[in-house]
């Protein structure tokens, strides 16, 4: 049999592979973005006391000055994204009075530096910290801040992202009682919050996946704090139901009058089971290509 020729082609591969962990370990680790984990990199132990994540996560953080972007790697669930890209309306809706913003979002602890919080939130001081530049910044507690998952009685409907967002910029309108929507509700709802009005065992089972019981003996609008983007959907006692969009990009839950209701919402994007088909498809497509090219050149070998 004659001797095969050489296939530089074979070696692509394993140079492009050699090329990623070269960056990741050279120009990529002397990154500012890259934070070795090293114990004076990590939380001191008071904060991460504080701000990890529970099991049933039901608040969030703003740790703009303490965590600065870093919240997934401390394993804290923070209003801002780990990523320089974000959802125009989540940064859309910053552009309200913060106090506004930490409401919608369910904010329970907030790190500023240098600045005290809004004189509209009650707060209290928890402990002072340092940034690893030596920066101190101090975290603190709302004293009641809005549940994840809360049951409104009374809405105004806007009719557009922006009219939303001024009417919530009102200092005037209490949002724990009112929510703000761009479109009407189904049904009417009855303004006064009854006294059974409860949702129970909030189950955060993963970010994509959410579960909870309400009861409620009025019509209600059940408000989440989670951007609403397409991809989301709801079922109450496995019935679809459309989410309509609160408080200019978050979801909202029109709930009718009933008792312990299973509430489901899960992420199930179009888009990402698209793309695994086609993924799927072209790597089976890449599988049989090379399995004939093999095939081809034994018998052309031989």
């Amino acid at each position: 049999m004659a001797p095969q020729p050489f296939d530089a082609g074979r070696l692509a591969p394993v140079g492009l592979v050699a090329l990623i962990v070269l960056d990741l370990f050279s120009i990529g680790s002397r990154s500012t973005n890259f934070v070795p984990d090293r114990p004076e990199n990590r939380p001191q132990p008071l904060i991460a006391n504080y701000l990890q994540t529970p099991p049933t996560t039901t608040w969030r953080v703003d740790g703009a000055a303490g965590l600065r972007g870093y919240s997934l790697y401390y394993g804290v669930p923070d209003i801002y994204s780990n990523s320089p890209l974000s959802l125009l309306s989540m940064a859309e809706l910053r552009r309200i009075p913060v106090d506004r913003f930490w409401e919608v979002l369910a904010v329970r602890y907030v790190t500023l530096v240098d600045v005290a919080p809004p004189a509209s939130v009650s707060t209290i001081p928890l402990a002072t910290f340092q940034i690893n530049d030596g920066q101190p910044y101090v975290l603190y507690e709302l004293a009641d801040p809005r549940p994840f998952a809360h049951l409104v009685y009374d809405y105004r409907s806007a009719g557009s992202p922006e009219f939303a967002r001024q009417i919530m910029a009102d200092s005037r309108v209490d949002l724990r009682s009112m929510a703000v929507t761009i479109e009407p509700l189904p049904f009417e709802l009855p303004v006064t919050r009854p006294a059974d009005a409860q949702v129970s065992d909030f189950l955060m089972a993963t970010p994509e996946h959410l579960s909870m019981r309400v009861s409620t003996s009025e019509n209600a609008l059940l408000t989440l704090s989670i951007p609403n983007y397409p991809g989301w959907e709801v079922t109450i006692d496995s019935r679809p139901v459309r989410i309509v969009d609160t408080y200019a990009g978050l979801i909202g839950i029109p709930i009718p009058a009933g008792d312990n209701q299973l509430v489901r919402v899960d992420f199930v994007p179009g888009w990402v089971i698209t793309g695994g088909t086609i993924s799927a498809v072209t790597l089976l497509g890449i599988l049989v290509a090379a399995l004939l090219i093999t095939l081809t050149r034994r018998s052309i070998g031989h």
